[in-house]
Order: C-alpha cells, then sequence, then structure tokens
C-alpha cells in the first residue's frame, strides 16, 4: 500500500470519531473519484478491505506494545524490578495471554492481560489454574471483571453498611438487573462465585489479584472507604427528652462520616460487657441528675475505655458526677439545630483527630 494511503487509514484510526459515512469513508481511502458503472462497487470494496487489513495491522502493533510497557510497570523498586526481570515464564502462557489480548474486542482489557501476565510471573500458580485464569479473562466481559473486582472488594472490607461484609456481599450478589444476573451466573459457571451466590469463591479471590493491580482492590478505588474500626456508644439516660434525642443523631450522624461505627445505648449495671464492644463512650449529660446505679456503671466503664462528657448546656455542665474518669469535656454553646451541628462536628473533630483528613 502507498505510504501516504498508510497514513490516510492510520488517521481514521486514530480520530475520535465514532461512526463516518460511507461516502465520506471512501472520499477519506481515495476512492471519490468513482463514477458509476459496473467498477463502482468492486473498487469500493477493494479501499474498505485495504483500510480493514491496515486497522487490524495498526490495532495489532498498538496492542504489542501497551501490553508489554504495562507487564513492565508495575510498582517496582530496584532490587525488586531486577528480581523480575530475572524471573523465567512458560512460553506457551505467554503466547496464549498474548493472542487473546489481540483478539480482544475491548481495549480496556488490554491492562487485565498485561496485569495477568506479570502476575503469572511472578506468582506460583498451578498450571491448570493459569490456563483457566488465561481462558476466563478472554471469555469474561471488562464489564464481568470489573463487578468480581466490586464483590472482592465488599468481601475484604467494612464500608459502613449495616451487616457489614455479608450484608454488602449478599446486596450485589440479589439483583434483579437482568445484565448484573448474566454476569453473576458468567462468573459462577468460571467458579469465582459460589454456585449458591453466597459469596465469592477462593479462586476467585485468586484470580481478582492477578488481573487487578493492590491499589485497585482497595475500597478508594471505587469512592468507597472503609470502616476506621473504631466503634463508640453514645450513652444517654434521657432519650425520651427531645434535645437528648436530637444531640444523639447528631453525634452518630458526625461520627458516621468519619466511618465510625456508634450505637446509643445507656450503660447498665446489669451488662458489665458493655466495654469489651466499644473502644470508647461519649456521655451526654442533661440538667436531670443520673441515678446512683448508672453512676457506678459509668464508673466502672471509665476505668476500662476513654469516656467523654458532653454537657448539653451550661447547667449541665454543673451536674455533679465526681467518681466518673472523663478523658474529655465538652459543653454545646446553643440549642439551635444548626450550631448543635457545628458544635458537634468540632467536638467530633477534637476527640477524633483523623475526622480533619
Amino acid at each position: 500500500m502507498h505510504q501516504q494511503q498508510m497514513k490516510k487509514n492510520k488517521s481514521i484510526l486514530r480520530s475520535k470519531k465514532s461512526t463516518v459515512k460511507v461516502s465520506d469513508f471512501l472520499a477519506r481511502e481515495g476512492a471519490a473519484a468513482l463514477v458509476p458503472g459496473g467498477g463502482l462497487f468492486y473498487e469500493a470494496a477493494k479501499a474498505l478491505f485495504q483500510h480493514g487489513k491496515q486497522y487490524f495491522h495498526d490495532r495489532t502493533e498498538d496492542r504489542l506494545e501497551e501490553f508489554h510497557q504495562a507487564i513492565l510497570t508495575g510498582n517496582f523498586d530496584e532490587k525488586e524490578c531486577e528480581e523480575f526481570l530475572d524471573k523465567e515464564f512458560d512460553l506457551n502462557d505467554y503466547y496464549a495471554v498474548l493472542s487473546s489480548c489481540v483478539q480482544d474486542i475491548e481495549d480496556e482489557k488490554i491492562r487485565i492481560y498485561s496485569q495477568l501476565m506479570q502476575s503469572l510471573i511472578m506468582n506460583v500458580i498451578k498450571p491448570n489454574i493459569r490456563r483457566h485464569f488465561i481462558t476466563s479473562s478472554k471469555d469474561l466481559s471488562f464489564q464481568d471483571l470489573c463487578f468480581l473486582r466490586e464483590l472482592y472488594i465488599n468481601n475484604k472490607y467494612d464500608l459502613m453498611t449495616v451487616g457489614g461484609p455479608p450484608q454488602q456481599v449478599k446486596n450485589l450478589l440479589s439483583t434483579i438487573d437482568i445484565f448484573k444476573d448474566l454476569t453473576i451466573e458468567k462468573l459462577i459457571s468460571r467458579g469465582f462465585i459460589h454456585k449458591n451466590k453466597s459469596g465469592i469463591t477462593p479462586y476467585g479471590e485468586q484470580y481478582t489479584e492477578s488481573i487487578f493491580p493492590t491499589n485497585e482492590l482497595k475500597p478508594e478505588s471505587i469512592g468507597r472507604k472503609p470502616w476506621t474500626g473504631i466503634n463508640i456508644v453514645i450513652v444517654s439516660y434521657q432519650l425520651d427528652h427531645q434535645l437528648h434525642n436530637v444531640v444523639s443523631r447528631e453525634v452518630q450522624e458526625a461520627l458516621w462520616k468519619i466511618h465510625v461505627k456508634s450505637s446509643i445505648h445507656i450503660i447498665d449495671p446489669k451488662r458489665p460487657t458493655t466495654s469489651l464492644f466499644y473502644g470508647a463512650g461519649v456521655l451526654l449529660v442533661g440538667e436531670k441528675k443520673i441515678e446512683n446505679n448508672y453512676k457506678k456503671a459509668l464508673e466502672n466503664f471509665s476505668t476500662k475505655k476513654p469516656l467523654i462528657r458532653l454537657n448539653l448546656n451550661e447547667n449541665a455542665s454543673k451536674v455533679e458526677l465526681k467518681e466518673i474518669k472523663f478523658a474529655e469535656e465538652f459543653t454545646l454553646q446553643s440549642s439551635k439545630t444548626t450550631e448543635i451541628r457545628r458544635d458537634i462536628n468540632n467536638f467530633i473533630s477534637k476527640i477524633l483527630p483523623q475526622s480533619k483528613e
């Protein structure tokens, strides 16, 4: 093919347009001067053939370049890079991955194949499993693989969902979306999801770790943040009081926003194990005195875990709780909801410095 003609074809391949008129296309291919007659469709077919041929040449060349560059752009330091370059790998696996990558219709999967090849080089994976992973990468769509990744993350991390990872996984696998259901069935057939849809299998986990880099298997990669591991009890002995209700909800919401779990409870002397379930407590103090039996329970809790005193107003700050050890004490300045919210956020930022991040 003439060099100038190849450049024309390549420019079409590189253009951002997703559609083109047949007449415009043929004009680009040098068929603009065709006249009606017996040779018109022959010349048009020839032009289309030449473009198709050049398209596959360019596409294959680009895929090969991107595939090999991606294999060698892992998060390696100098020593790890030397170790990687010294690794031996199975040429049949390499050709199988490469062939699948070149033939795949989805450009997004190039990095899936390169990451898989990198994993096959770096990790010890049984031959039958290696081949299963290679064929699965070819048979599953990029959308299928992204769903598997989402399932993996939901299985590994508590994303502040009621019920934690088990419920998160159940929610993902209980769908009425026909296309998502087809994805789930395909992943079940590959052995990556349990047949009873109870979750991801060990093979599914291993495969996901083989086709995605570590940083793409963190909650942040799907726009989520994991539970910090902190659980705080919000203690109120006047839940029938409107201000107590408002403040307890505001504290709970402020904690939730920074991925801290909380529960609203009383600390009861009949339940001495409360301190085992929480890392700290926030005691809401109003003007009404707290009964002595509850004071004793609070005293016991404060000797085991940090207990913060939150006075609902200035008068509440005068209520004596001498025997109870408080790590911090704060007083709300107003009973207006907007100002309570402001004070609570300020309060949370002081007891949990990481909430500023």
